[in-house]
């Protein structure tokens, strides 16, 4: 089956990048959530003219990747001006978006520790 933007209702803003936005969308007939990231191709074709491969290379390095810790890319698809990645979505958000929900927008130290771990085991992994 050929997925399309159609596939998916659109729930939630979740934060923008510099070439797009993710959005907390929901696959229609499986009603599975995605974090899907859209970015503009004419932006994307800007910022990396020097690698225009860099796109294919995440895409690659998403599918590749098996790991509790990193997001696994479940579609990709795209419109004459857009490209689309559903990712698999993190319900607790990013690690951004969990310190500033903490006072004064420091981690505690165990917090510290538990996000250190998972990052140190992600790299390790790749």
């Amino acid at each position: 089956d050929v997925i399309t933007p159609g596939d998916f209702t659109y729930c939630q803003f979740l934060g923008k990048g510099a070439n797009g936005a993710v959005l907390r969308s929901m696959k229609t007939s499986t009603s599975k959530e995605y974090a899907i990231k859209i970015q503009r191709k004419k932006a994307v074709y800007e910022c990396y003219r020097s690698d225009p491969w860099r796109i294919q290379d995440e895409k690659r390095s998403l599918l590749i990747c098996d790991h509790p810790y990193i997001t696994k890319l479940a579609y990709t698809f795209q419109t004459p001006s857009c490209i689309f990645m559903a990712l698999d979505l993190a319900e607790h958000g990013d690690l951004r978006s969990v310190a500033l929900t903490q006072i004064g927008a420091r981690l505690s130290h165990p917090l510290v520790q538990f996000y250190g771990a998972e990052i140190v085991s992600a790299l390790a992994y790749m």
